[in-house]
């Protein structure tokens, strides 16, 4: 006993304490399996993993007077912060926060609460149970702010209470719910700390020797957290702060008030501090610190039975002996020293039992999650110490990571399982979840904060768009990469200050060059860039995108809205941004994550054209030492509106614009100014290749694309302007051999313009079902009878025209359903047709097949039976009549051959795909010219750095007079399909694409004028994709185009030149899918290509079929050799298959209802047992309809022996012999008992439900014994309460 407590004049009784040490199993080497550590701290670290102890100390109180537990009565003032800085939603959230904690405050009898309001001046409010509510509703927001006088007025209403009432205080609980915005505050500390003074002298003198503990709740974003940190340490304790959020509803407000109330509440009632030591390497683990000696709140808890009371702590220790025996434990009490006055002091408790627990299997989840949140609590306290004294780590994230890593590994499924635990189990994960979110979120924002220390972020950062995405994972992911890029980004400001610039070679530069490199904004050229202006300026170019947030996910899907060819500097973009965002905010500015709002402008070029977005430039290699520093914060805010945002997938984006800069090229637009762009950016990709070492990555992609078809699909490749940018901005002799020789182009080519169709396809094909589709591919493999063509048309392409404008919207407007049940009729009469003759045949039959009739002698008497069964059967499936005339032209027309209504339907389905492309399919001209030119002439890329950063004005003719070659025989093809000879039996196919010029359709006698097409730069050459569609890998995955098309305008485009009888002039020209592939490689077979092309497309317009296609090998690569005539047989084939399966199943269902029919209505049970083993092995459609008839609430026939078949269909047995499915038991689900119920009557159902469980046996659930969505398995199997009382077993 202490010398405290031995010099005390009342005689204590003496205390003892019962110690339990739970841990987990340890393994052969001693150490405990499954430690979870990732909360603590580095110092205990390395002991941790083989002594973790969870202690738990009962420490009984008999016979204490009331004086030396009770702890006496708390005093609880709550001061309001009124003021005009809290009005809006600040003082609406200090409301919802005043009645939650007032409602339970003004409950506690041991609890004095008052509630103070403050501005200019303090004042008490009046309340009570009745009218709390009200006088919160009272409340509004004005006026200054003055601490001084809430203070002052503190020290007044304790006075005031100590008066009047007649309870003891020992405690004084004070909670602020403030901004802590005085003005006075700021500039000096000297104020803050005089009135800290005068606050503690004031409740110094009130309290008396009480203790003193002040928390506080800070709101909105511009709150004085340093100030209202402070507070909370100037009582006798440490109190809690608090921060809401402004979006915090009422709901999230109450569950973070919920701690702090909690801990009021636990110290204004029955509780005592235990102090609990243990010398030596045995360790208490407290905070993520090992220590020897700590204090514990400990709960008193009264048993009602024996009215005892007793107290209790629980604590995690580091424990090496097998059994502590120095273990110590002293309990705070209040007794009278010599003096007759009352005094606090420990007493000292006997350890009395020490008893170890160990965790069994089933428990090791529980205990885990109890460690896994202990370490959270422990981090998310490092986490806020390391913020709060400005000394982050990178290795908190780290820890975060392994906390992360360790709560996905928590099962939740096992059979030890009930529900009941796994709810449980599963609330705890979802709470240490949300600490995880939070911490991720804090270090994350922290980081955002040391940006204004980096002077390349600082500007970036406070443009920062601060929206949260609609996912969670998202802004996870977004979070997580802040918090990793901060480090790398610090040291990146370091580099830019050690760059030394060679100012005699930057003033040699070329007057072309800087001529060119001029920032349009400010007219500053690359000298004064690099010479005068910041270290973090550089030049660039704009862009005009929009984003959505699944840009985080696939930085490709970025839309390009337009690629501007006007240079900016990035500072002056910078400008230009934030003096937009002052001027109309940032999504007007940008457009945010946003597709709902028009397309954010920050500055427009000098064409007019919109900028919202900026990439930089090599330009030269002096230039380019800065530009390799900016280019990923660049490129992480260009994607994700945060410069911290980067990830090594943006990377990509970079060779997506390329790709999508030569794609804009055509034989009327290839200006000096576009091709220099093009050449200056495509030396920027190849830089990026170099620095970055990505050669490789680009390398294996190319080959991947070529040989693999599922390469090619949008999860692998989200943009296909991607794969250009790869294959230009890979090493020339790299690319040159992967792609050596027309072979390998044809490849590409092909590869490229087919997945290119088949991405398009999605969006029109998304909701059809398996019979559309096989419609849609009936129609052009057989087109429509001559019948349904209208006789006497107009030009096709009129007709056309006509027929599509008719369509109300843009999607597909073939919807022909493929039935290959067409033409099929049945006698209905047959399907209730029963013939009691026929059930002594049946009898004889059902025994024969369970072997019951062995004598030879009835084997006449037994084969006239079977015979009697087959004739039945035939009579079943002949109920099914067959038209002839109704078929389809399925194996009777050749799939191969050409006709007018064939290519009509082509035309059609070819046309809706080809506007919806994305590339625009003529793009892939000016890709195929620029592409042909860079890898036939193997030009050096260096030879632009010895001209100061330009291309050399030869490379600028050579890439005009590739693309004009390319468009010249484009045009002579498309001159070739448009003069059709007259003679020619073969039809001819030209579907156009997005208008542009003219063109005009004549017959052969006729010259055809043709003139140049410009490619449409509308929306953007980047890809798009639906606003629902939140992840790439998504099975409806097309890529949608501008929804305010017309439909007419979707559809004046389709021509189809068959045996042409008049001109039609002022039709507009595109180049067409036929002359694309035309030009790929003359000698293909275009007609048949396309026709299986599209049949492929309809078929796996989605990712997911795709894939499925490709795993079974049904997939067509359409860049190797394929016989196209035989693909197209072989769908045929494929249709006339699915006819004959469709008969062959309407035959089963027809002789199903005859079944049917028959087995509910004989008066035999052999003769049903007959039916049933002839029609049924197992429980399939046809039986769920017998069910189906059985419990049918409208029928009013009463059927013979129904009790007895109900048992026999769920039993599977009769007579112990097996007759359906295999002598399986059937276990219904609690609707269709309670149907069945009904229908036979409860006392009749309760007998055939109690025989069908009674033979349940393993296995009827999972194997795995995994339980299903409602709980059950086979160790949990479900039971309805109503069987569990005649079978004696506990109820649910």
């Amino acid at each position: 006993m202490s010398r405290r407590a031995a010099n005390c004049s009342i005689k204590m009784e003496k205390l003892e304490a019962s110690v339990v040490i739970e841990h987990i199993e340890s393994d052969k080497s001693g150490n405990q399996t499954d430690s979870q550590d990732e909360g603590l701290s580095q110092k205990s670290e390395c002991r941790r993993s083989t002594q973790e102890k969870l202690v738990k100390i009962n420490v009984p109180l008999p016979n204490l007077n009331h004086q030396q537990i009770d702890t006496g009565a708390t005093h609880l003032l709550i001061l309001a912060d009124t003021s005009g800085s809290m009005s809006g939603n600040p003082i609406t959230q200090v409301k919802s926060a005043l009645k939650d904690i007032l409602d339970g405050a003004l409950d506690q009898p041991s609890m004095v609460t008052n509630l103070i309001l403050f501005n200019n001046e303090a004042c008490t409010v009046n309340l009570d149970r009745t009218n709390y509510l009200s006088q919160v509703e009272k409340i509004k927001s004005g006026g200054g702010t003055n601490f001084s006088a809430a203070f002052e007025h503190v020290g007044n209403e304790m006075r005031k209470v100590r008066k009047k009432t007649d309870k003891k205080i020992e405690k004084t609980v004070i909670v602020f719910l403030t901004d802590g915005v005085d003005a006075r505050l700021y500039g000096t500390k000297t104020v803050e700390q005089k009135w800290f003074q005068s606050l503690m002298a004031s409740v110094e003198n009130s309290a008396g020797r009480s203790s003193i503990t002040i928390h506080a709740v800070g709101f909105s974003k511009e709150h004085h957290y340093e100030f209202l940190k402070k507070l909370t340490e100037q009582g006798t304790g440490e109190g809690m702060f608090r921060y809401c959020e402004p979006g915090d509803g009422p709901t999230v407000l109450r569950d973070k008030l919920q701690e702090l109330f909690d801990f009021v509440l636990s110290n204004a009632t029955s509780s005592m501090n235990v102090m609990v030591s243990i010398p030596g390497t045995n360790q208490i683990l407290e905070g993520g610190t090992a220590k020897n000696s700590a204090i514990y709140s400990g709960e008193i808890t009264k048993d009602e039975g024996s009215g005892k009371s007793e107290l209790g702590v629980d604590l995690w220790m580091l424990i090496s002996d097998p059994d502590p025996t120095n273990l110590s434990v002293a309990v705070e009490m209040t007794i009278m020293n010599k003096q007759g006055k009352p005094e606090k002091t420990f007493v000292p408790c006997e350890v009395t039992t020490t008893q170890r627990q160990i965790v069994r299997a089933e428990e090791k989840v529980v205990w885990n999650l109890k460690v896994l949140q202990r370490n959270s609590d422990v981090l998310l306290a490092d986490i806020g110490k390391a913020i709060c004294e400005k000394n982050v780590k990178e290795n908190l994230s780290n820890r975060v990571d392994k906390l992360q890593d360790r709560l996905s590994q928590v099962p939740l499924f096992r059979k030890e399982f009930n529900k009941e635990l796994r709810e449980i189990l599963k609330g705890h994960l979802d709470d240490i979840k949300k600490k995880i979110d939070q911490m991720r979120n804090v270090l994350a924002e922290f980081a955002r904060g040391n940006t204004q220390s980096v002077q390349m972020l600082a500007r970036a950062h406070d443009m920062r768009y601060q929206a949260k995405f609609s996912k969670s994972r998202r802004q996870r992911i977004l979070d997580k990469r802040v918090a990793k890029n901060m480090p790398h980004l610090q040291s990146a400001q370091a580099q830019l200050d050690q760059i030394q610039l060679d100012r005699e070679e930057i003033q040699r530069m070329s007057r072309s060059s800087t001529d060119f490199f001029v920032c349009t904004l400010s007219l500053n050229n690359i000298k004064d860039i690099l010479l005068d202006s910041d270290k973090d300026d550089a030049i660039g170019f704009g862009l005009a995108v929009r984003r959505q947030e699944h840009v985080l996910d696939a930085p490709t899907l970025v839309e390009l809205h337009s690629i501007s060819g006007t240079l900016v500097s990035r500072c002056a973009m910078l400008d230009a941004l934030e003096y937009k965002i002052n001027c109309e905010g940032q999504l007007r500015a940008h457009g945010g994550f946003d597709f709902s709002q028009p397309l954010g402008v920050t500055t427009i070029g000098q064409s007019r054209e919109p900028i919202n977005a900026w990439l930089p430039l090599y330009c030269t290699k002096q230039h380019w030492e800065r530009v390799k520093v900016l280019l990923k914060p660049s490129l992480g805010y260009f994607c994700t509106l945060d410069p911290l945002g980067y990830d090594f997938q943006q990377m990509d984006v970079m060779f997506m614009i390329l790709g999508s800069m030569v794609g804009e090229l055509s034989d009327t637009k290839s200006n000096d100014q576009q091709l220099k762009m093009i050449f200056c950016f495509l030396r920027t990709c190849q830089a990026c290749v170099q620095e970055f070492s990505l050669e490789n990555k680009l390398t294996e992609a190319v080959r991947l694309f070529l040989t693999s078809p599922e390469d090619r699909f949008k999860h692998k490749l989200p943009n296909l302007y991607t794969m250009i940018g790869y294959v230009l901005s890979l090493p020339a002799n790299t690319i040159t051999q992967i792609l050596d020789g027309e072979e390998n182009l044809r490849k590409f080519w092909l590869a490229m313009v087919t997945e290119c169709l088949r991405r398009a396809a999605s969006r029109n094909l998304r909701e059809i079902n398996s019979n559309i589709s096989h419609g849609l591919i009936d129609l052009i493999l057989h087109g429509k009878k001559e019948k349904d063509l209208l006789e006497e048309s107009p030009a096709l392409t009129e007709y056309l025209k006509l027929m599509l404008t008719e369509s109300n919207n843009k999607d597909l407007p073939l919807t022909k359903v493929f039935d290959p049940r067409e033409g099929l009729t049945i006698d209905d009469s047959m399907t209730k047709k029963y013939d009691e003759k026929l059930d002594q045949a049946l009898e004889v039959w059902a025994q024969a097949e369970l072997d019951i009739i062995r004598n030879k002698n009835q084997a006449s008497k037994v084969n006239a039976a079977r015979k009697a069964v087959e004739k039945w059967q035939h009579e079943g499936r002949a109920a099914v009549v067959v038209d002839p005339t109704a078929e389809t032209e399925s194996g009777v027309d050749d799939p191969c051959s050409l006709t007018q209504s064939k290519l009509q339907h082509l035309a059609m389905m070819l046309q809706i795909f080809s506007n919806q492309a994305k590339p625009n399919i003529q793009s892939f001209l000016g890709c195929m010219a620029f592409i042909k030119m860079w890898l036939g002439q193997s030009l050096d890329i260096d030879e632009m750095d010895k001209n100061d950063g330009l291309p050399p004005e030869k490379w600028i003719v050579m890439a005009k007079e590739a693309v004009k070659r390319v468009y010249s025989c484009a045009n002579d093809q498309l001159k070739r399909f448009l003069n059709t000879d007259k003679d020619k039996e073969e039809d001819t196919l030209v579907v156009q694409g997005s208008v542009n010029d003219e063109v005009s359709l004549v017959s052969n006698s006729e010259e055809t004028q043709t003139a140049g097409c410009n490619q449409s730069k509308d929306k953007g050459q980047g890809q798009n994709v639906n606003e629902d569609n939140d992840d790439v890998d998504d099975d409806n995955d097309g890529e949608s185009g501008d929804e305010s098309d017309d439909m007419n305008d979707d559809m004046d485009n389709y021509y189809l030149a068959s045996k042409p009888r008049k001109i039609v002039k002022d039709v507009k020209k595109h180049i067409s899918l036929p002359v694309i592939l035309t030009l790929i490689d003359p000698d293909l077979d275009v007609m048949q290509l396309t026709r299986l092309l599209m049949c492929q497309i309809i078929l796996c317009h989605s990712n997911s079929k795709a894939r499925a296609a490709v795993s079974s090998k049904q997939y067509i690569d359409f860049a190797l050799k394929v016989d196209y005539k035989e693909e197209l047989r072989k769908l045929d084939s494929h249709l006339i298959k699915m006819r004959e399966e469709a008969i062959k199943d309407v035959m089963e269902s027809v002789q199903n209802m005859r079944a049917n029919y028959c087995m509910l209505h004989t008066p035999s049970m052999w003769a049903f047992i007959g039916y049933l083993m002839c029609t049924y092995k197992e429980r399939g459609q046809g039986f769920s309809d017998l069910v189906s008839t059985i419990v049918d609430d409208n029928c009013q026939e009463t059927y013979p022996l129904l009790s007895d078949k109900v048992r026999v269909m769920f039993l599977g047995k009769y007579n112990d012999h097996a007759v359906l499915a295999k002598g399986n038991v059937w276990i219904p689900d609690a609707k269709l008992s309670k149907k069945f119920a009904t229908a036979l009557g409860e006392e009749v159902w309760n007998d055939i439900e109690i025989s069908v469980r009674s033979c349940v046996q393993l296995h009827v659930y999972r194997e795995s014994d995994i339980p299903n969505r409602h709980g059950h398995c086979n160790s949990n199997p479900y039971i309805p309460n109503e069987l569990r009382k005649k079978l004696g077993m506990p109820l649910l």
